[in-house]
C-alpha cells in the first residue's frame, strides 16, 4: 500500500443489491515518468469510488516509490481495494509508443466466494 491511499474517498453505493459495472478511464496518467492509460472496472459492493478523489490520488502517483510498472500497478490495486472492497475489480495500465500498445498490465481480483455465474465481465 502507498502513502497516498488516504486520498481515495468512497461513497455509499445507491443500490448494493444490484450488480453493475463502473468503469473509469484516465488518459494520460503520469506513472513512473511516462504517460500511461489507466482503466479501472469494478462491480461495487457497499461502496463506490468518488471520481474526483480518485483523480486526485492518480495525480499524486509521481511521489510513490516503485521499481517497476508491475509493482506500482499492484500497489494501486491494493490501495483501491483496501478502501473500496469491491465484489470484483480489474485494473489495466497501458503504455503506448506512437499510438501503439507496447505494455499492457491487467490485474483482476474478487471477493472470496463471489461468483459471476451469468456473465464474464
Amino acid at each position: 500500500m502507498t502513502e497516498i491511499r488516504n486520498k481515495i474517498i468512497c461513497l455509499d453505493n445507491p443500490n448494493p443489491r444490484r450488480e453493475y459495472i463502473i468503469s473509469f478511464k484516465f488518459i494520460p496518467v503520469m506513472i513512473l515518468m511516462k504517460a500511461r492509460q489507466l482503466t479501472i472496472r469494478f462491480i461495487p459492493d457497499l461502496l463506490i469510488l468518488d471520481q474526483d478523489a480518485l483523480k486526485n490520488y492518480l495525480d499524486s502517483l509521481h511521489i510513490v516509490k516503485a521499481n517497476t510498472i508491475e509493482e506500482l500497478t499492484l500497489n494501486i490495486l491494493d490501495d483501491i481495494t483496501d478502501q473500496l472492497i469491491p465484489r470484483w475489480i480489474e485494473l489495466t495500465v497501458r503504455t503506448k509508443y506512437h499510438n501503439r500498445d507496447i505494455t499492457t498490465i491487467s490485474i483482476e481480483e474478487s471477493q472470496p466466494n463471489w461468483k459471476n455465474t451469468e456473465k464474464k465481465y
